[in-house]
């Protein structure tokens, strides 16, 4: 079964790349707060920093699993 996309190519790129931006923005932010709390234990003993990398991780898996 071949299934067609029909997607603009020039949206599709463009709204990926931002979605990709936002993705290392928040990245970033996460191993900043590591940092400055020197302890990643410490870091993950509250849930709001255990969503957010949760939402990283899933985000980006969705990204690759997208392209294949």
């Amino acid at each position: 079964m071949i299934i067609s996309d029909d997607r603009d190519p020039k949206i599709y790129i463009t709204l990926k790349v931002i979605c990709g931006l936002i993705l290392l923005y928040f990245g970033i932010h996460e191993i900043r707060q590591m940092k400055q709390i020197q302890s990643v234990r410490e870091h993950f003993s509250e849930i709001w920093n255990w969503t957010d990398l949760l939402l990283i991780v899933t985000y980006f898996m969705m990204v690759v699993f997208d392209h294949l």
